[in-house]
Order: structure tokens, then C-alpha cells, then sequence
């Protein structure tokens, strides 16, 4: 402690013998440099607020804010007040409380409304809570999809008629707001019809129509699901036909010849089309027998329709008729869609590159690598000359700086925007810290403690103990009056010999002579103390070698 009130002391006796002016700029330079920490310490401490929940109900708005209110938390309001805004570190948090407390509801209600029983209820309002609970469960489902962002289903299902002729099919629509830059695919869509006909008896898909918030209809009639799914993917099912043989070809290539070193693409031409052929056929060496008769007549005596010719004789008759089928194969063959008929393969690849004193030379590849890398492409897609399948190989030298490249890493960038501004936020205070340790405390210290006096003239003896400082400051007063006195009787002889000097120098010594007198007398104005002491020092030398 008694060290650091020293080192104080010494600062303060430094700045108090430092200039005016000097004062003055020391005096900005600490309220800036102080003002700049306080600024930046409180704009890195600052809570970074996040987005609870956004696009809010009325309802829902006001039961969370009373719950933020209650719990203290702080909170702002964003987008006419359909935005809550929360600290950082509390969003998951807070998320979990509200979704516990059943605080956030979206205006939806479930089938939690028949936690609470009343016994009063009556049939009719049973069945309006039973609609209610049905449609906000329905629409809790279809919500939970990554595409939608929220979602209303509205159910009308008539009363049951003792008739059936009377009797009205239920219906189903369902309203989505999707998410930015979202879309639903047909399947899904399809699939939201079938998960509402499923959960209402009596509903067909049929009637049950989706639109989203701008009033589109995305459902038509499913009356062939398979069929116009098919139709509907068709570009979708070709790209991923293609998307999966360029994977097979870069990554079979990659391996022998570096990644990054492959370019694939392909186009497939494909039958969507669902054929169905029964065919027929006969084989005329083989036959079997369909039908076989035989008669067989016998009698004694004359023959029917004889006349007599003497003797009676016995009489016998057969017949035999056989028919005979040829052997018939009946197929019935069904071809599904989604049959490649062609293919087209176009296949870059980059060559190889040596370091040279100059730089980095290409050296393309041979034509026996061509010819190996164009059978795997061939074997990895499965070519075949007879549908007229074209497949090419070029071998270019690829660009060092890829545009795709440097898009996809600023998409990163951005991406990870929040990780970066924390990061950011906690390197300036640690740079903020590492700069008054190196600029501020370090040269401080390194003054204070490595602080060494400047000599004292030889013909000035150093401090005396306290007892003798008394007499000493008397000795000194009377031998300073002794100089005082001695320096009058000096002066004027001294002036005289400046003078004869003038006199004595042409005109261009005088003029310098003059500019160095002024030059002087400017010193002596700005620095008093300097001159006091300098002349102090030429009295004593001069008293010592008289």
C-alpha cells in the first residue's frame, strides 16, 4: 500500500509540473479514452433480444405479456406489438414455460377443453366443443410441419337424418400460411386432405379443399392418389433420378482422382407413363387334345334299310371325332413409370498440377485416363448404346477461385451471423483489456517502478537528514543573496562587453548575434526554470575557478 501511494504521489507530482497545454491534452485524452470504455463496455454487455414469438393473436399477446410481467422478465415489442422480443438466454426457456402453462395457445383449443367437466353441458354444446377440440387439434398437426407456419381447419359435419336419402356428406377446408421461401410439395399436400378425411367419419377426400393465406387452392380431386402423384412429380422424380447418378459418378471418381477434382451432370429423359399389354400366344408344334368322341353301333341280322338278300349277317358301327387345341400363353404385363429412356452423361474432370520455380504447372491427363474414366462413368450409370445413351469426357483445367465457391461461403457467413456477433462482442472486451494493459498500465508501471532520478550537478550536494535542513536552507539562502549580489555587479560589465562585440561584428554577425539574443529571450520566456538553472550553474563554475 505505502508503495502505491507513492507511485500516486509521483504521478501527481509529474502532472503538476507538465505545461498548461500539455495538462489540457492529457486531461482529453483521459475523458475520451474513459468515455470510449464505458461506451464499449456497455454496448458488449447490452442483452442481445430475440424474437418469442412473432405474428401474435390479440389473446395471445396479452396473456404472454401479463406472464413476462409477473415473472419480471424483460421484454419489447416489435411489428405493432404481434412481436415479443426477449433476452437471448431466455427464449428456450421461455418457450418451455408458456407451451407447460398452456399460456400460448395460437387462439387454438384442443381437446383440453374437456379437462373440466360441467354437468350442466348440454348435448348441443357437447357437440360444438367436440367440433372445436377436433378442428384445434387437426390444426396443432398440420402446424407442426416444417413448411407451415400456422394452420385452421373448419369442420362442417351435419346432424344425422333417421333418413338416409336426407343425409349431407361432411365437408373439411383447411387454411395455411406457410413459412417464408417455403412450399408444399404435392405429396404433402395430399397427405393433409388424407389426415383430415381419416380423422372425421363419413369425410372423403373428395371434399376436403386446402387453400393457403392468399386464397390459392393447392387440393384437387384425388380421385387416382397414385396416378397424380406420379403427374405431379414428374419433374421432381427426373431430378432426382438425375441428382442420384451424379452422385454415383463424382463418387466413384473422386476417389481415384481427388475431390473437388470431378464435375457430373446428367440428363435423364424418362417414361411416366403407366402401359399395361396382355398378349397372347400359340404354339403350333405342341398341341393338346379339348374334346374327344366315340360312338360304337353293334347288331345282328339285316342291315337297316337293306333289302333282303338271302342270308341274315351281324352289323357294327363306330365313330371317333377328336378336337384338337394349339397351346396358348396369356400374359398380362403392366409397366410401371418412372423407365429410363435415354441418357445423357457429360463428365469434367480437372488434371494434375506440379510446383515449378515459376509457379504451378497443368499437366492434362492422358488418353488412357480418359478411356478408364469414361468406362467407370459407363458402369456407374448403367449405359446402354441400344436406347442411344450419349456420354461425353473432357478433361479442362478447373478455376483456382470458384464464384459458387464464394457465394456458398458468404451463405455461411450469414448463417452464422449470431455466432459471429458474439464472438465479436466478446473480443472486444478481451482486445479492450489486452490494450489498457499494453498502452495504459504497462508503460505506467514500467515508469514507476523502473523511474530513475536524474543526476545532480556535481557542485549540488544531495539532501541533508531533517535535523540539519534548517541550518542548510539558511546557507543556501546566503550564498544565493551572495550570488544575487555578485551577478548585479557582473551584469552590467557583461552588457558592455556584448555591446563592444556589436560594435566591434560587421553588419551580418550583428544580425545574427541579434536573432540569437531573440532566440534566447523566447526560451527564457517559455521555460523560466531552465534558464534560472543554467545560469545557476554558470555563477557556481565560475566561483570555482576564481
Amino acid at each position: 500500500m505505502p508503495a502505491f501511494l507513492e507511485a500516486i504521489r509521483k504521478l501527481a507530482d509529474s502532472f503538476r509540473s507538465l505545461p498548461l497545454n500539455r495538462k489540457i491534452a492529457l486531461s482529453l485524452v483521459l475523458v475520451i479514452l474513459v468515455g470510449g470504455v464505458v461506451a464499449l463496455m456497455s454496448w458488449a454487455n447490452r442483452a442481445n433480444y430475440q424474437p418469442l414469438y412473432s405474428r401474435l393473436d390479440p389473446e395471445d399477446a396479452g396473456a404472454i405479456l401479463n406472464r413476462l410481467k409477473e415473472s419480471k422478465i424483460p421484454y419489447r415489442l416489435k411489428n405493432g406489438g404481434t412481436t415479443i422480443l426477449v433476452p437471448e438466454d431466455k427464449v428456450y426457456e421461455l418457450r418451455l414455460q408458456m407451451a407447460t402453462d398452456r399460456v400460448f395457445q395460437k387462439g387454438i383449443v384442443g381437446f383440453e377443453l374437456f379437462d373440466q367437466t360441467n354437468l350442466g353441458t348440454t348435448e348441443f354444446v357437447q357437440t360444438v366443443n367436440y367440433h372445436r377440440a377436433l378442428e384445434g387439434e387437426l390444426s396443432r398437426t398440420i402446424s407442426s410441419l416444417a413448411e407451415v407456419e400456422w394452420a385452421r381447419v373448419h369442420l362442417a359435419i351435419p346432424q344425422k337424418s333417421l333418413f338416409i336419402e336426407k343425409e349431407q356428406p361432411p365437408t373439411a377446408s383447411v387454411v395455411i400460411r406457410l413459412r417464408e421461401g417455403s412450399s408444399l410439395r404435392k405429396a404433402q399436400i395430399n397427405g393433409i386432405v388424407h389426415l383430415v378425411s381419416c380423422s372425421v367419419e363419413g369425410l372423403i377426400p373428395e371434399n376436403v379443399k386446402v387453400i393457403d393465406h392468399q386464397g390459392r387452392i393447392l387440393s384437387e380431386n384425388p380421385n387416382d392418389f397414385s396416378s397424380q402423384l406420379i403427374q405431379a412429380n414428374k419433374v421432381e422424380y427426373q431430378m432426382q433420378v438425375e441428382e442420384i447418378l451424379e452422385k454415383k459418378v463424382t463418387a466413384m471418381l473422386e476417389k481415384a482422382l481427388g475431390e473437388g477434382k470431378v464435375i457430373a451432370k446428367v440428363s435423364v429423359s424418362l417414361n411416366l407413363k403407366q402401359v399395361e399389354t396382355t398378349e397372347e400366344k400359340y404354339d403350333p408344334d405342341r398341341t393338346v387334345v379339348k374334346t374327344e368322341q366315340r360312338t360304337q353301333e353293334a347288331a345282328q341280322g339285316q342291315t337297316p334299310a337293306t333289302p333282303a338278300a338271302g342270308n341274315n349277317s351281324n352289323y357294327q358301327k363306330s365313330d371317333e371325332i377328336i378336337k384338337y387345341e394349339l397351346t396358348k400363353a396369356t400374359n398380362h404385363i403392366i409397366e410401371l413409370p418412372g423407365q429410363i429412356n435415354r441418357l445423357s452423361v457429360a463428365v469434367l474432370v480437372d488434371g494434375r498440377y506440379e510446383k515449378q520455380d515459376k509457379g504451378v504447372k497443368y499437366i492434362p491427363r492422358t488418353p488412357e485416363e480418359i478411356k478408364s474414366i469414361r468406362t467407370i462413368a459407363e458402369k456407374a450409370v448403367g449405359y446402354d448404346p441400344s436406347r442411344g445413351d450419349q456420354i461425353e469426357v473432357v478433361n479442362i483445367p478447373f478455376s483456382l477461385d470458384s464464384a459458387q465457391g464464394h457465394g456458398q461461403a458468404s451463405l455461411d457467413i450469414l448463417k452464422n451471423w449470431p455466432l459471429w456477433l458474439s464472438l465479436a462482442k466478446y473480443g472486444s472486451k478481451l482486445l479492450l483489456i489486452l490494450i489498457i494493459l499494453l498502452f495504459i498500465f504497462r508503460p505506467l508501471v514500467k515508469w514507476l517502478y523502473h523511474f530513475t532520478p536524474q543526476p545532480l550537478p556535481e557542485n549540488i550536494t544531495p539532501p541533508l537528514p531533517p535535523e540539519d535542513e534548517a541550518r542548510k536552507i539558511e546557507e543556501v539562502l546566503t550564498d544565493e543573496q551572495a550570488m544575487i549580489s555578485e551577478l548585479q555587479q557582473k551584469l552590467p560589465s557583461r552588457l558592455s562587453q556584448v555591446e563592444q562585440a556589436f560594435q566591434m561584428a560587421d553588419n551580418e554577425e550583428s544580425r545574427a548575434l541579434e536573432d540569437m539574443v531573440k532566440v534566447i529571450r523566447e526560451i527564457a520566456k517559455q521555460e523560466p526554470k531552465r534558464i534560472s538553472q543554467l545560469t545557476h550553474e554558470w555563477l557556481l563554475e565560475e566561483r570555482k575557478q576564481s
